[in-house]
């Protein structure tokens, strides 16, 4: 195909000079190289290898570890809906630590301080935002008048448990106050200690106990007939 193109360019290249021929040349051969159809590539080969075999020792080991995985917030709340109802759950629910009501009278608090706390308690979504509740919200859901709430607030911060950030604002005058348990955390502190050894002695002595419940297996020689 490519010799009768040539052939065809014959007549003309006297009325040309050389050097414009020459392109005309290199044009029509260019054209006549990119013109040819293009033979696609072979696909690549395709291996056909054994499926490996999952490693049994690290698929339990990985088991093991998602077992003794700490528990989710999600899973906490699934736990407690078995316990309180969906509903009941969905309207909300408060984290409260139980050495607080284990040990009130250690602390010094009675019932209406611990129904305070708990009250802050349950406006306290994050860490870095500081519960705000006004005194008259608290007041209303105890049943309490809310001059009770703000002296039990301060007798409380007199002893170090709580302490009161006013927040004022020049313009608008002052908002609710923001309030930090730091002194009521620390104060929690040993209480939680010997709780947390209390809990690990009753299930060494649980597992021990389960230990010489169980039979020893001994072995026995094979009697001659």
């Amino acid at each position: 195909m490519a010799t009768s193109h040539w052939g065809a360019l014959q007549p003309y290249e006297a009325q040309y000079p050389v050097s414009t021929f020459s392109t005309i040349r290199r044009i029509a051969h260019m054209h006549i190289t990119h013109s040819k159809p293009q033979v696609p590539a072979p696909p690549p080969p395709i291996c056909i290898c054994p499926q490996r075999q999952p490693n049994n020792r690290y698929a339990n080991r990985m088991k093991s570890m998602s077992s003794t995985a700490p528990k989710t917030e999600a899973s906490d709340k699934k736990t407690n809906e078995k316990k309180w109802t969906k509903l009941a759950m969905d309207a909300g629910w408060t984290a409260f630590p139980s050495v607080i009501l284990e040990r009130q009278k250690a602390l010094g608090l009675d019932a209406i301080d611990v129904n305070i706390i708990m009250h802050l308690a349950m406006y306290w979504w994050t860490e870095d935002n500081k519960p705000h509740p006004s005194k008259g919200t608290i007041a209303i859901a105890m049943g309490i008048d809310p001059r009770t709430v703000q002296r039990r607030i301060a007798k409380m911060e007199a002893h170090g448990l709580i302490r009161r950030e006013q927040r004022r604002i020049a313009k608008t005058g002052s908002k609710t106050n923001l309030y930090h348990l730091d002194g009521l955390i620390a104060a929690i502190q040993p209480f939680a200690q010997e709780k947390v050894e209390e809990i690990a002695k009753k299930t060494k002595e649980r597992d021990d106990r389960a230990k010489r419940k169980r039979p020893k297996l001994q072995l026995v020689p094979a009697k001659d007939d």
